[in-house]
């Protein structure tokens, strides 16, 4: 731990970029996020859901005498479509499913030394498969579960009870992109999941809409025109 702490003081909340929320759904996440030890960031894509959550996980994990040293980021490697077998070890067969966060480290730091690979290197950031979390306990973390629509009620069930003394927890998806589809035995356990987090006095859920979406003109004219022809 005392390794880590002084490992850790090579990054510093000054690192980060000007970032501020560009929307109301992106203000609403802020905002909640010191309040809330479960928190469902839901909607569109492009609105900037990921990001945020990382940058806020993150720099929380970066202030002074905060209880988190740790930002666990956890995605069920399941591909939207069958790809067969895939070379390399465990860690190079996931890789790709967590390359998303390369970008977001590089966006949000002022400084490219700033990177996931260094992040990662001292402890501050582990990425872990759903698929290998059953006797693990994650304390003194802020923990990342991205796609939840991608699970099955069961490991959705397993990753929320991980959390450990002074830990907090987000759920990141939009249940329009499901890819348990491609999967013959299995669904999407996240409504059945999400029916028991609204009953729970630390959760809260911020909406994202297509008023929200930041990344480009085209991805909003895009779910729009899909909504209107009823297909999102």
């Amino acid at each position: 731990m005392a390794q880590q702490q002084k490992q850790k003081k090579s990054f510093s909340v000054h690192d980060f970029q000007n970032i501020k929320p560009k929307t109301y759904a992106q203000e609403q996440a802020f905002h909640v996020f010191d309040d809330f030890d479960v928190i469902t960031l839901l909607g569109a894509p492009g609105t900037g859901k990921s990001f945020i959550s990382f940058y806020l996980a993150l720099k929380e994990t970066l202030k002074e005498n905060t209880p988190y040293n740790k930002v666990i980021v956890i995605r069920s490697t399941v591909p939207s479509r069958e790809q067969g077998f895939l070379k390399g070890d465990l860690e190079e067969k996931e890789g790709p499913y967590f390359e998303y966060l390369d970008d977001l480290a590089n966006d949000m730091f002022k400084y490219k030394s700033n990177n996931l690979r260094n992040l990662k290197q001292i402890g501050m950031v582990k990425c872990l498969s759903s698929s290998f979390l059953r006797s693990v306990t994650f304390d003194d973390a802020i923990i990342i579960c991205e796609e939840a629509q991608n699970y099955t009620f069961q490991e959705l069930n397993t990753i929320i009870t991980r959390t450990g003394v002074n830990s907090k927890i987000l759920f990141v998806g939009d249940t329009n992109q499901n890819d348990l589809i491609y999967k013959k035995n299995d669904q999407s356990g996240f409504y059945q999941f999400f029916d028991i987090l609204k009953k729970m006095k630390t959760h809260t859920s911020i909406k994202f809409r297509t008023e929200d979406i930041v990344r480009s003109g085209v991805v909003r004219d895009y779910i729009e025109a899909g909504i209107e022809m009823g297909y999102f």
